[in-house]
């Protein structure tokens, strides 16, 4: 009876709940690369922009911003690193044993996030 429950649960497990958070991941991570490459950019273009400003006082403020974005793009990498870092750690003092190397998969998870998707649709379009 136990092993009947046992291979039904695996098998909903399998058919309904790997796919679903397989396609939430993947959905997510676009998400946060975005996030994360628009950030990029607007540092980008506020480094354009106190270079190119018309008055002092514009080129100052172009650079404040620039300072400022900069400063949240930092602080959002590092945040998201040492939160996974964390759960990772804790994950391995609760279980006993060194199930991950916390500080390998907490940089794994930022790259499969930020990065992996944008190359998964380069791969896809270039022939």
């Amino acid at each position: 009876m136990i092993e009947l429950i046992y291979d039904i649960v695996s098998e909903i497990e399998n058919e309904l709940v790997i796919p679903i958070m397989s396609d939430a991941f993947k959905v997510i991570s676009i998400i946060g690369g975005l996030a994360l490459w628009l950030m990029v950019v607007s540092v980008l273009i506020k480094a354009i922009e106190s270079k190119l400003g018309p008055t002092g006082w514009a080129r100052a403020a172009a650079l404040w911003d620039l300072f400022s974005n900069f400063k949240w793009f930092i602080v959002t990498i590092v945040g998201l690193y040492v939160t996974v870092y964390s759960l990772a750690l804790i994950a391995n003092y609760v279980s006993g044993s060194s199930i991950v190397n916390p500080a390998s998969f907490a940089g794994e998870l930022l790259y499969k996030v930020f990065f992996s998707p944008f190359i998964e649709i380069w791969k896809s379009i270039a022939p």
